[in-house]
């Protein structure tokens, strides 16, 4: 790792670990407002203070249950893709080491590619001449359009009224 990579990965610790001790935090201030409101509860009503205190703790166990599940399925399809991308790296590199003309199939692949390289090149310069060539064309036109257009507006007078009048038009 170089120094500016080791910095910012520390960096990126350090904001962890201030975003987990706050997240402690609010937990521990949560959970002595509960207990708390608990107390307040059960001074007058402690049957239902036990309930409640109960329920909570059996909803929290559950949800601490749920979410570890979803984690531990997150962490498999993590682990599966890793081991997939690992076979097929070495599926490939071992198709490439097996070959006993590895060198000269990688030589003559680059000769391939090169060539291939070479067509596309001149495919790509031969189209981009074409659009050149209708761009040119298209403001050609537009000029000579923009031309014919001042030219009637000229020597036309009131060409607008007589282009949306319709028995003009037809006539």
């Amino acid at each position: 790792m170089s120094e500016e990579e080791l910095k910012t990965h520390n960096k990126k610790l350090e904001k962890d670990n201030k975003e987990k001790a706050e997240r402690r935090n609010k937990f521990s201030i949560l959970y002595l407002i509960f207990i708390q409101i608990m107390g307040e509860i059960a001074v007058e009503y402690k049957e239902r203070a036990i309930l409640l205190y109960k329920f909570f703790k059996v909803y929290f166990v559950e949800q601490e249950k749920k979410w570890l599940t979803i984690i531990q399925n997150m962490q498999n399809k993590i682990d599966m893709y890793k081991e997939t991308c690992k076979t097929f790296v070495n599926k490939n590199s071992a198709e490439i080491v097996s070959n006993n003309d590895g060198v000269e199939k990688i030589l003559n692949s680059s000769h391939l590619t090169e060539e291939n390289l070479n067509n596309h090149k001149s495919l790509i310069k031969n189209l981009l001449n074409a659009i050149n060539e209708k761009r040119n064309k298209i403001y050609h036109l537009e000029d000579d359009l923009k031309l014919l257009q001042k030219e009637t507006y000229f020597f036309v007078y009131e060409f607008d009224k007589i282009k949306v009048d319709y028995s003009i038009r037809v006539s």
